[in-house]
């Protein structure tokens, strides 16, 4: 989840710095895919090997699910501790929700942060965004996707959230990794054809 931190945050501080081009986004955007597909295999702890990457598939990229959303922070919210699917737990800061609208409806999503990491001059930069979707289970991963966004473009109200860089936990992979399940206020009554879909291999 780390290493999913640092490499997803670039690109929305990509747009923040002022990248109109939708070319060069997009550009950023696969580039930091592909970085994302070579820390699945890399080091002794990775789930995968190279010849388990062309297993994983993606929603073809939709403009139509990146969204703007209004963020309202959450300065008094008490710390979450969110069950793994390793049985352990992690503990959360909830830092505030984000209000969009998709598919004609209003939703809200709610964004944390790693609470172990909040003062860290690196990690600390990241906020955290575990869903689930009218498509986890079917289509998608049924433990839920993950979202991670540069905590620094919530300085205003209003960000733009692409669900095209939804990913999947390493535990859609395999066994024995600590991944927080998406808490029940982040289900989401919309179908997210939209990021990564199910690993098409068998679970490690």
């Amino acid at each position: 989840m780390i290493k999913r931190l640092l490499l997803y945050s670039g690109v929305m501080l990509f747009i923040a710095c002022g990248s109109t081009s939708k070319s060069d986004y997009l550009h950023q955007f696969y580039s930091e895919r592909q970085a994302h597909m070579v820390g699945l295999v890399a080091g002794d702890r990775a789930p995968l090997t190279s010849h388990d990457l062309s297993h994983i598939q993606h929603y073809p990229y939709n403009d139509s699910y990146r969204v703007r959303a209004t963020f309202e922070e959450t300065p008094s919210a008490e710390p979450v501790t969110m069950a793994t699917y390793s049985g352990n737990e992690k503990v959360f800061s909830q830092k505030g929700k984000l209000l969009f609208s998709l598919d004609g409806k209003k939703h809200t999503i709610y964004v944390y942060q790693l609470a172990q990491f909040a003062n860290h001059p690196l990690y600390g930069q990241t906020y955290f965004i575990p869903f689930k979707d009218a498509t986890s289970g079917n289509e998608t991963y049924g433990g839920g996707r993950y979202m991670d966004i540069n905590k620094s473009l919530f300085a205003n109200e209003k960000i733009v959230l692409d669900f095209n860089q939804a990913y999947n936990p390493w535990c859609a992979y395999a066994d024995g990794y600590n991944c927080p399940i998406p808490p029940k206020e982040n289900d989401l009554m919309v179908a997210i054809y939209a990021g990564e879909r199910n690993f098409q291999k068998d679970h490690h």
